[in-house]
Protein backbone atom coordinates (compact mmCIF):
# COMPACT_ATOMS: atom_id res chain seq x y z
CA UNK A 1 0.00 0.00 0.00
CA UNK A 2 1.39 3.39 -0.93
CA UNK A 3 0.41 6.70 0.69
CA UNK A 4 1.81 9.64 -1.22
CA UNK A 5 3.63 7.30 -3.58
CA UNK A 6 2.52 5.20 -6.55
CA UNK A 7 5.49 2.86 -6.21
CA UNK A 8 5.52 1.46 -2.65
CA UNK A 9 8.62 -0.49 -1.71
CA UNK A 10 7.18 -2.12 1.42
CA UNK A 11 3.78 -3.52 2.57
CA UNK A 12 3.08 0.05 3.76
CA UNK A 13 5.10 2.87 2.23
CA UNK A 14 4.38 6.46 3.29
CA UNK A 15 6.05 9.34 1.46
CA UNK A 16 6.46 12.16 3.98
CA UNK A 17 5.86 12.40 7.71
CA UNK A 18 3.56 10.19 9.76
CA UNK A 19 1.38 11.79 12.44
CA UNK A 20 -0.86 10.20 15.04
CA UNK A 21 -3.32 12.35 17.00
CA UNK A 22 -3.28 10.78 20.46
CA UNK A 23 -6.52 12.28 21.76
CA UNK A 24 -9.04 14.82 20.54
CA UNK A 25 -7.96 17.31 23.19
CA UNK A 26 -5.63 20.02 21.92
CA UNK A 27 -5.19 17.84 18.83
CA UNK A 28 -2.55 20.13 17.34
CA UNK A 29 -0.15 19.39 20.20
CA UNK A 30 -1.29 15.97 21.47
CA UNK A 31 0.44 14.17 18.64
CA UNK A 32 3.28 11.78 17.91
CA UNK A 33 4.91 10.89 14.65
CA UNK A 34 7.87 10.53 12.33
CA UNK A 35 8.79 13.85 10.77
CA UNK A 36 11.35 14.96 8.15
CA UNK A 37 13.87 17.58 9.27
CA UNK A 38 15.34 18.59 5.92
CA UNK A 39 18.32 17.47 3.92
CA UNK A 40 21.84 17.39 5.29
CA UNK A 41 24.38 19.58 3.60
CA UNK A 42 27.09 16.97 3.93
CA UNK A 43 25.45 13.96 2.31
CA UNK A 44 22.20 15.13 0.75
CA UNK A 45 20.32 12.54 2.79
CA UNK A 46 17.09 13.26 4.66
CA UNK A 47 17.37 13.84 8.39
CA UNK A 48 14.39 12.73 10.44
CA UNK A 49 13.02 12.47 13.97
CA UNK A 50 10.64 10.33 15.99
CA UNK A 51 8.63 13.03 17.75
CA UNK A 52 6.35 12.76 20.78
CA UNK A 53 4.59 15.04 23.19
CA UNK A 54 6.50 16.84 25.92
CA UNK A 55 4.09 17.62 28.78
CA UNK A 56 4.67 21.07 30.24
CA UNK A 57 3.97 21.47 33.93
CA UNK A 58 1.05 23.81 33.31
CA UNK A 59 -0.75 21.75 30.71
CA UNK A 60 -0.48 20.16 27.31
CA UNK A 61 -2.15 23.19 25.76
CA UNK A 62 1.17 25.04 26.13
CA UNK A 63 3.14 22.47 24.14
CA UNK A 64 4.81 23.51 20.93
CA UNK A 65 2.96 22.35 17.84
CA UNK A 66 3.97 18.81 16.95
CA UNK A 67 5.24 17.82 20.35
CA UNK A 68 8.55 18.47 22.02
CA UNK A 69 10.44 15.20 22.51
CA UNK A 70 12.63 14.26 19.57
CA UNK A 71 14.75 11.22 18.80
CA UNK A 72 16.78 12.46 15.87
CA UNK A 73 18.88 10.45 13.43
CA UNK A 74 21.45 12.95 12.20
CA UNK A 75 23.46 13.25 9.00
CA UNK A 76 26.64 11.83 10.54
CA UNK A 77 24.98 8.60 11.67
CA UNK A 78 24.59 9.64 15.31
CA UNK A 79 21.34 9.42 17.25
CA UNK A 80 20.41 12.48 19.31
CA UNK A 81 17.88 12.63 22.13
CA UNK A 82 16.57 16.18 22.22
CA UNK A 83 13.65 17.77 23.98
CA UNK A 84 12.94 20.79 21.81
CA UNK A 85 11.87 20.78 18.19
CA UNK A 86 14.97 22.73 17.20
CA UNK A 87 17.19 19.92 18.53
CA UNK A 88 18.55 21.77 21.57
CA UNK A 89 18.42 20.40 25.08
CA UNK A 90 15.58 21.05 27.48
CA UNK A 91 15.86 19.37 30.87
CA UNK A 92 17.51 16.10 31.89
CA UNK A 93 17.27 12.45 30.85
CA UNK A 94 16.54 9.72 33.38
CA UNK A 95 16.95 5.97 32.90
CA UNK A 96 15.26 4.11 35.73
CA UNK A 97 14.43 7.36 37.52
CA UNK A 98 11.66 9.92 37.02
CA UNK A 99 13.66 12.72 38.67
CA UNK A 100 17.10 12.97 37.05
CA UNK A 101 19.41 15.53 38.67
CA UNK A 102 21.87 15.84 35.76
CA UNK A 103 21.89 15.75 31.97
CA UNK A 104 21.87 11.95 32.30
CA UNK A 105 21.11 10.03 35.52
CA UNK A 106 20.94 6.24 35.57
CA UNK A 107 19.40 4.33 38.45
CA UNK A 108 20.93 0.86 38.40
CA UNK A 109 24.03 -0.74 36.98
CA UNK A 110 25.57 0.40 33.72
CA UNK A 111 28.75 -0.80 32.11
CA UNK A 112 30.99 -0.83 29.08
CA UNK A 113 31.55 -4.20 27.43
CA UNK A 114 34.98 -5.64 28.25
CA UNK A 115 36.91 -5.68 24.99
CA UNK A 116 39.72 -8.21 24.69
CA UNK A 117 42.14 -6.62 22.25
CA UNK A 118 45.79 -6.11 21.50
CA UNK A 119 48.54 -3.64 22.43
CA UNK A 120 47.25 -1.18 19.79
CA UNK A 121 44.34 0.22 21.81
CA UNK A 122 41.38 1.61 19.87
CA UNK A 123 39.14 3.24 22.48
CA UNK A 124 36.21 3.10 20.05
CA UNK A 125 36.05 -0.61 20.93
CA UNK A 126 35.15 0.17 24.55
CA UNK A 127 36.14 2.04 27.70
CA UNK A 128 37.36 -1.15 29.42
CA UNK A 129 39.94 -3.17 27.50
CA UNK A 130 42.24 -6.05 28.26
CA UNK A 131 45.24 -7.67 26.62
CA UNK A 132 47.96 -10.19 27.41
CA UNK A 133 51.55 -9.10 26.98
CA UNK A 134 53.98 -11.01 24.84
CA UNK A 135 57.29 -12.18 26.28
CA UNK A 136 59.83 -9.38 26.33
CA UNK A 137 59.19 -5.92 24.94
CA UNK A 138 55.73 -4.66 23.90
CA UNK A 139 54.81 -1.26 22.45
CA UNK A 140 51.38 -0.03 23.58
CA UNK A 141 49.65 2.76 21.67
CA UNK A 142 46.13 4.19 21.56
CA UNK A 143 43.75 5.94 19.20
CA UNK A 144 40.31 7.62 19.33
CA UNK A 145 40.44 8.91 22.92
CA UNK A 146 37.55 11.29 23.67
CA UNK A 147 37.73 14.40 25.87
CA UNK A 148 36.07 13.76 29.23
CA UNK A 149 36.14 9.96 28.89
CA UNK A 150 37.52 7.55 31.48
CA UNK A 151 39.23 4.28 30.57
CA UNK A 152 40.47 1.09 32.21
CA UNK A 153 43.25 -1.19 30.97
CA UNK A 154 43.57 -4.75 32.26
CA UNK A 155 47.10 -5.95 31.51
CA UNK A 156 48.03 -9.61 32.01
CA UNK A 157 51.54 -11.06 31.96
CA UNK A 158 52.20 -14.08 29.71
CA UNK A 159 51.43 -17.44 31.29
CA UNK A 160 55.01 -18.70 30.95
CA UNK A 161 58.47 -17.55 29.95
CA UNK A 162 59.94 -14.09 30.25
CA UNK A 163 57.83 -11.27 31.65
CA UNK A 164 56.41 -8.68 29.30
CA UNK A 165 57.54 -5.08 29.48
CA UNK A 166 55.89 -2.01 27.94
CA UNK A 167 57.05 0.96 25.94
CA UNK A 168 54.17 3.45 26.01
CA UNK A 169 53.89 5.01 22.55
CA UNK A 170 51.97 8.27 22.16
CA UNK A 171 50.42 10.72 24.59
CA UNK A 172 50.23 8.61 27.74
CA UNK A 173 50.72 10.81 30.81
CA UNK A 174 51.86 9.63 34.26
CA UNK A 175 52.13 11.06 37.78
CA UNK A 176 55.54 12.71 37.97
CA UNK A 177 56.11 11.69 34.35
CA UNK A 178 57.00 8.12 35.36
CA UNK A 179 55.01 5.06 34.23
CA UNK A 180 54.42 2.29 36.80
CA UNK A 181 56.49 -0.85 36.96
CA UNK A 182 54.22 -3.77 36.14
CA UNK A 183 54.08 -6.98 38.15
CA UNK A 184 56.46 -9.44 36.45
CA UNK A 185 55.00 -12.75 37.71
CA UNK A 186 53.62 -15.06 35.02
CA UNK A 187 49.88 -14.57 34.67
CA UNK A 188 49.82 -11.48 36.92
CA UNK A 189 47.07 -8.92 36.36
CA UNK A 190 47.57 -5.16 36.70
CA UNK A 191 44.80 -2.60 36.16
CA UNK A 192 45.39 1.00 35.13
CA UNK A 193 42.83 3.82 35.10
CA UNK A 194 42.96 6.84 32.81
CA UNK A 195 41.12 10.07 32.04
CA UNK A 196 41.38 11.84 28.68
CA UNK A 197 41.38 15.43 27.48
CA UNK A 198 40.96 14.27 23.88
CA UNK A 199 44.69 14.37 23.12
CA UNK A 200 46.31 12.71 26.13
CA UNK A 201 45.25 9.82 28.34
CA UNK A 202 46.30 10.62 31.89
CA UNK A 203 46.90 7.94 34.51
CA UNK A 204 44.67 8.44 37.55
CA UNK A 205 45.05 5.06 39.24
CA UNK A 206 47.06 1.84 39.32
CA UNK A 207 46.34 -1.47 41.03
CA UNK A 208 49.05 -4.13 40.83
CA UNK A 209 49.04 -7.92 41.08
CA UNK A 210 45.26 -8.34 41.35
CA UNK A 211 44.42 -11.79 42.75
Amino acid sequence: VGIGTTNPGAPLDVLGGIRATLINYYPSVNVAGIVPLGYSGGTGSQNWAIRGVYQYWNGVGNNASGGDLDLIKSQDGNTILATKTNGTSLGNVGIGTASPNGRLEISGQFFSTLYAGAVAIDWNNGNVQSFTLGNGGNTVSFSNAKAGAEYLLRITQPGSGAAGTITWSGNWKWPGGVSPVLTSTNGALDILKFASNGTNVENTGYASDIK
